[in-house]
């Protein structure tokens, strides 16, 4: 479905109560409301995001103490300790992240990210490579927890294995000498840290130098909205502060990525983050090694930032270009299979390539609301990614099937999967009749979650300022959403490449606002001067040649019968 279609039911938030408004005088009532449609109940260290007073006392983290003790034992006794990390975003700055607090410490180390071929799990003929370079300990960084065969292998080469994770965790666990993993920390507080997250809390644990970690943040920022995990508790703050990092970075990849990107470091925000920089870091593990990455990150050498900023750029846009071509063939399969009949989507092929699989299956749970497996083939087997709705548990899903899947990990609403191809009838099968027990008819319908309607006498540029202070945005702390009724059309255009959006000049009769539908340009000959229409938007500043103006961003209009 693409936005503007009027088929999406809005549902707009329930008004706070009006004594709320008087216990809270000082903050502005429509941002009460939003912070209650969010579920958050301190307000004002929520407004505040205070650094230290913020953040929990890491010690609370079942094994930070004892991989603590571990590694300044390593220290003392001169061991080698090999940092294993996964080949995505929050893995490669995971893995950057502990190698720098080692180099700090003077402990030698080695650095290991992972392929896209060799799943979730260490690749088993490395352990006689580790035993002959003297590795005495492994520290995992956003892998591991599923990873049994790790922890047998490790045990008997006398090496041990501490697990830094923060997917959810299998009935079954390795045999680890530690595991930090916020979801089997019952005293931790908070549970939905990113990997990165996690390996900040150790080394907070593990160092007092509040300068340095205050300097890491970018790392955690990138990783904290690149894995797209909930921007509420510690992440607000390492997100806040990690993006104020990312504005005066000192990371000379990074300075030469924000060139190729053409992004104005000045203006970087979660957005910027989220689609402009994380995509470039995550094209390497996508199309060819997340080295190239981890480099990026790691490098001092201003010749050698540019080159990998380059190559980045470069398999970013090839990504880009295959994943065009692969989402094009599976909408086909989906249509000419009449698939999106069912409450959940299962699509293959043996063409796509693995790193986009995960991509392709977002766009399809996006446009079909409902959860979706994509998988390509790989011998014998089917590797995949699933993504998944609000609504339903994509992981515990997966995971009641777990005798017939080889290997399965992830979260709430993102998964990653491996079958042998003979069984892959049986757990569509499986799955499909699963999701029509835990899936409603309502569930899969597309959904607008208005957070209030306001007045067109609210919008203006005091009020977009006020709005600031819930920044920054993200999953758990969405950009607010508002709605305004009765408003009319005085012209439209087309906007873009081939008129594919939409700019509206809206007026309640006093007031003018402009108003731009992005991928809305299929309503220019619908939407007419004249009419009146309902519109749920973002309130937005747009700076132009100097200029700043208020821009309502479209994300659904409806025609008024008057």
């Amino acid at each position: 479905m693409k936005k503007g279609e009027v088929s999406k039911i809005w549902l707009t938030a329930q008004k706070i109560n009006k004594n709320l408004i008087k216990k809270f005088p000082a903050i502005n009532p429509i941002i009460l409301q939003i912070l209650a449609n969010r579920e958050i109940s301190d307000f004002k260290n929520f407004l505040k995001t205070d650094f230290n007073k913020g953040q929990h006392n890491p010690f609370l983290l079942s094994d930070v103490k004892k991989t603590r003790d571990r590694i300044l034992r390593a220290q003392k006794d001169k061991e080698k300790i090999l940092i294993f990390g996964h080949f995505d975003c929050d893995g490669v700055c995971a893995a950057t992240l502990l190698s720098e607090v080692l180099e700090k410490l003077k402990i030698k180390q080695e650095v290991y990210i992972s392929e896209r071929s060799e799943g979730y799990h260490i690749n088993e003929k490395l352990f006689d490579q580790f035993k002959n370079e003297k590795i005495s300990l492994i520290i995992t960084v956003d892998f591991g927890i599923t990873d049994i065969r790790a922890g047998e292998l490790c045990q008997r080469k006398g090496i041990d294995l501490v697990i830094t994770d923060h997917h959810q965790p299998p009935k079954k666990l390795p045999k680890a000498f530690a595991i930090i993993n916020p979801y089997l920390s019952k005293r931790y507080p908070f549970k939905e840290l990113s990997g990165t997250g996690v390996v900040y809390k150790l080394i907070s644990g593990l160092i007092n130098d509040e300068k340095f970690l205050k300097w890491s943040l970018d790392l955690v920022a990138l990783a904290t909205v690149a894995d797209v995990v909930p921007l509420v508790d510690e992440n607000r703050i390492f997100t806040k502060y990690g993006l104020i990092v990312l504005k005066k970075t000192r990371r000379l990849g990074l300075c030469e990525l924000y060139k190729k990107a053409g992004i104005d470091r000045k203006n970087i925000n979660t957005y910027t983050v989220g689609f402009q920089i994380a995509p470039r870091l995550n094209a390497s593990g996508r199309m060819d090694h997340a080295l190239s990455s981890y480099y990026l990150l790691k490098t001092k050498n201003k010749n050698q930032a540019e080159k990998i900023a380059t190559k980045l750029n470069e398999l970013n846009s090839k990504r880009q270009i295959v994943l065009d071509k692969s989402l094009k063939e599976a909408l086909d399969k989906i249509k000419k299979n009449k698939l999106d009949k069912n409450k959940m989507i299962i699509v293959s092929d043996k063409g796509w390539a693995e790193g986009i699989l995960g991509l392709i299956a977002g766009k399809i749970t996006e446009m079909f609301s409902r959860p979706s497996i994509v998988l390509c083939e790989d011998g014998d087997f089917l590797r995949g990614s699933a993504r998944s709705i609000d609504q339903f548990h994509i992981t515990n899903a997966l995971r009641e099937y777990e005798d017939i899947l080889e290997r399965v990990g992830g979260h709430k609403k993102a998964a990653g999967l491996t079958i042998k191809k003979k069984l892959i009838k049986d757990l569509y099968d499986k799955l499909v009749s699963f999701a029509y027990q835990k899936i409603s008819d309502r569930d899969i319908i597309p959904k607008i979650k208005i957070d209030t309607k306001i007045k067109p006498s609210n919008l203006t540029k005091n009020f977009w300022k006020n709005l600031q202070i819930l920044e920054p945005y993200g999953y758990g702390n969405p950009k607010p959403v508002f709605a305004t009724h009765d408003l009319m059309v005085k012209n439209t255009r087309p906007m873009g490449d081939k008129g594919k959006h939409l700019s509206l000049n809206l007026s309640d009769g006093k007031n003018f606002f402009r108003a731009v539908g992005f991928e809305m340009g299929n309503l220019y000959k619908i939407i007419k001067p004249g009419d009146k229409v309902n519109i749920a938007y973002n309130l937005d500043l747009n700076c132009w040649n100097g200029n700043e103006n208020l821009e309502l961003r479209l994300i659904d209009i409806k025609k008024v019968n008057i």
